[in-house]
């Protein structure tokens, strides 16, 4: 390619030469002769430096505008570069491939010989005749996949139906055995109010029987064996020394019921007919029938052994009436808890017994499970026996619970110690009794004691004058009740039963069989009892009674489960035969898609090879064409190359051209600058010296923007002050060399910088050559 000058001498000359020309500022100077400065006049100096400032500022407002204008011509100049580059690029890669399938098309046109032309024939035709065979394979695995799909569809189709007919089937078992069970529990209420009539006819009747024989007394009692008798006497005045006494006693109630001699509870007419619908809604006056009866029957055991006899109050009933409610309250179960754990219990200590007339302290501890009380009443509760059921029993029921109670009692040795007692102390003023059933079904049997405060507060006395300590009360110590408390309003002491003897011996056999078979038909009633009431729960929960009993229709019904049930299980069964011919159906298409895939596959490759042969083929019959076509684009590509290159080439002079203009525009600026920076310090040398107060603006040396500057007023400024300005002022034109009127210090600097620019541009216009 040619060379290319990137700028003349010519053109740097002209441009150092413009800024040397813009830069000549005509200046007042000043002359130093034997270091003393000579003025002109004020007026004609502070003019022309002002003229001067002005000069400079449009000087630097050019030279700016210069740079503004060289860095878009460089920016125009890269764009211009980057295009052609672009071009260039694309050109150079179009060749390569021109050549590159140039190349390829000359393989070709070597191979397109006719044995080559025939060889390549042979190829496409064997590929065709294996791509129609895959084809058929194909084609035939697409036919299988199909056929399985519909029988799998099919045989899914039975299976679902199956399954409904399953569904539906379950449903009318469900139905009938519904049903069934209604039938099934009116006919089974019906029977057990029947058996229950039954039994409490039986038991009826026999009552009327020992009543004709004994009439209409309730009859009940224990007769201890002697030796148990003596066992527990010999108790109760046991030391300790003595292990035998211990042992004969837990004999004796280990071998209670073989030894004793107990009759067999009869109850009244009243008390059979007298009906509780709940235990724990007893009222005053049942809890105290209870209450007597079992003292009773405490009373003749005591009246054996010697102990004295409970008595029978309205505050003792009340007292255990009491106390049950409170923990009724408190949700405490006695029975679950135990005897002791009820005595030491936060619910036992929190009844208060005051609308007794019982005298109660508040506990002064807060401690938990104290309790609200620490004082009430004295004694033992027995909450041992417990009822099955607390819903509609008979006063002869409840009873005979607590007889059967008493009798359990004395099988054990606390139990009968409880029962026994012994003969009162001379501290204490008598025992008394309360029973009564919770709402749990718990048989409480309430043993009060009132001591007698005043032989216990003597006693304490004496203990505490034998041990020399001071006397005084203990929370331990037996209370009395309050001799005018209504607790002690109608005050009994209950009987023993007699129990009766005939001399008449067939009379005394004849009723002993009548007691022995009212036990038997007693518990064959309770049982038929316990029966309907789960009768009557079955049937209230299923929403029948016993008028829907019919044994025709149960029987239809039960008909009607068994065939739904074997309905069922034959649809059960369809259901497991259509689950394993799907399974069979789904195995089969599972293998017919994979077969599918296989055919798919190698009919896929086989399409791929018959096309690379007839591409093959195609290329050796038009190779010469083929290369051609190929030499045709090469050239077209290699001239589209030089084209670019050139034009890529062309663009490298003009980008070094803008950018030397743009460093020659900056240094112009930069001198300007430094110009107008010297025009205002001359300026401001010459006010001060002659003391005027005028505002000056010039541009800053970096932003270019005007500023304003205020001299100090001569009247205000000290005469040390402006003398020190003139010196200093004075130093520095010493160090210039100044022409007058040129200022030609300034201008030098200009003339050097123009030739250092011609010395970088002058010889920046040789190109080089590209070879392509």
């Amino acid at each position: 390619m040619k060379k290319q000058g990137v700028v003349t001498l010519t053109a740097a000359a002209v441009l150092a030469g413009v800024a040397v020309t813009n830069s000549s500022v005509q200046a007042d100077t000043n002359t130093a002769n034997n270091g003393t400065v000579q003025k002109k006049t004020t007026t004609t100096a502070v003019t022309q430096a002002k003229s001067t400032v002005s000069a400079a500022q449009q000087e630097v407002k050019t030279a700016q505008a210069n740079v503004s204008k060289a860095q878009a011509s460089v920016a125009n100049a890269a764009a211009a570069k980057s295009s052609a580059q672009s071009t260039l690029t694309a050109a150079s890669s179009s060749a390569s491939s021109a050549t590159t399938a140039q190349s390829t098309a000359q393989q070709y046109k070597d191979a397109a010989t006719s044995e080559g032309i025939d060889k390549a024939q042979s190829a496409v035709d064997s590929a065709q005749t294996q791509t129609n065979a895959a084809q058929q394979a194909a084609s035939s695995a697409q036919q299988s996949v199909s056929a399985a799909q519909t029988d799998v569809s099919a045989k899914s189709s039975a299976a679902s139906t199956a399954n409904s007919a399953v569904t539906a089937k379950q449903q009318v078992v469900s139905s009938a055995q519904t049903q069934v069970d209604k039938d099934q529990a009116a006919t089974s209420l019906a029977t057990a109010q029947t058996a229950a009539s039954n039994a409490q006819s039986a038991v009826d009747q026999t009552n009327d029987q020992i009543k004709s024989v004994t009439g209409d007394a309730e009859q009940a009692g224990i007769v201890l064996s002697q030796s148990y008798v003596d066992a527990y006497k010999d108790s109760l005045n046991d030391n300790g020394d003595d292990d035998t006494v211990m042992d004969r006693l837990e004999n004796e109630v280990d071998n209670f019921e073989t030894t004793a001699q107990i009759t067999e509870y009869q109850p009244t007419t009243k008390d059979s007919n007298e009906v509780v619908d709940d235990v724990s809604n007893l009222t005053y006056a049942q809890a105290k029938s209870l209450t007597d009866f079992a003292a009773s029957v405490i009373n003749g055991l005591r009246a054996q052994v010697g102990s004295d006899p409970v008595q029978v109050t309205y505050g003792s009933v009340q007292a255990i009436m009491l106390a049950v409610a409170q923990e009724e309250k408190e949700d405490f179960d006695a029975f679950t808890e135990g005897s002791l754990a009820e005595m030491n219990s936060e619910a036992w200590w929190d009844t208060d017994f005051s609308t007794l007339g019982v005298k109660m302290t508040a506990y002064s501890e807060t401690e938990p499970g104290a309790g609200k009380y620490e004082i009430g009443l004295d004694g033992w509760d027995l909450p041992t026996w417990q009822l099955y059921s607390t819903k509609n029993h008979t006063m002869a029921e409840l009873k005979g619970g607590v007889y059967d109670d008493i009798q359990t009692l004395l099988k054990t040795q606390t139990g009968a110690s409880n029962l026994l007692g012994q003969k009162l102390p001379d501290d204490m003023k008598g025992e008394y009794l309360g029973a009564t059933f919770d709402s749990y079904g718990t048989l409480h049997l309430f043993f009060i004691d009132n001591y007698d405060a005043s032989k216990i507060a003597a006693e304490e006395a004496q203990d505490a004058s034998d041990d020399g300590a001071s006397s005084g009360s203990s929370l331990l110590s037996g209370h009395e009740i309050p001799a005018d408390a209504v607790f002690f309003k109608d005050t009994t002491t209950p009987a023993p039963f007699e129990i009766k003897s005939s001399s008449d011996t067939d009379s005394q056999e004849t009723l002993t069989d009548l007691q022995t078979k009212l036990s038997t038909e007693q518990t064959k009633l309770t049982a038929a009892n316990k029966a309907l009431a789960s009768a009557q729960l079955a049937a209230k929960d299923l929403g029948v009674t016993a008028s829907d009993a019919d044994a025709a229709q149960l029987a239809a019904d039960q008909s009607k489960l068994a065939t739904a049930k074997t309905e069922l299980a034959s649809a059960q069964k369809l259901v497991t035969t259509t689950k394993a011919a799907l399974a069979e159906a789904q195995a089969t298409l599972d293998a017919a898609q994979t077969q599918q895939a296989t055919a798919t596959k190698a009919l896929s490759e086989a399409k791929a090879t018959l096309k690379a042969a007839q591409q093959y083929l195609n290329n050796l019959q038009n190779a010469d064409t083929n290369l051609t076509d190929a030499q045709a684009t090469v050239t077209k590509a290699q001239a589209n190359l030089l084209a670019a290159q050139k034009a890529y080439d062309a663009t490298l002079a003009p980008v070094q051209t803008a950018q030397t203009a743009l460093e020659a525009a900056k240094a112009a600026l930069a001198v300007a600058k430094e110009r107008l920076t010297t025009a205002q310090a001359t300026l401001s040398k010459y006010q001060v010296v002659n003391g005027s107060k005028e505002d000056v603006t010039f541009s800053s040396n970096k932003s270019g923007k005007a500023q304003k500057v205020t001299l100090a007023d001569k009247t205000t400024k000290s005469a040390a002050v402006v003398n020190k300005g003139k010196k200093a002022i004075l130093q520095k034109q010493a160090v210039a060399t100044t022409l007058p009127q040129t200022n030609s210090q300034d201008q030098g600097y200009l003339a050097l910088l123009g030739m250092a620019l011609l010395s970088l541009i002058g010889f920046a216009g040789v190109g080089r050559k590209r070879r392509i």
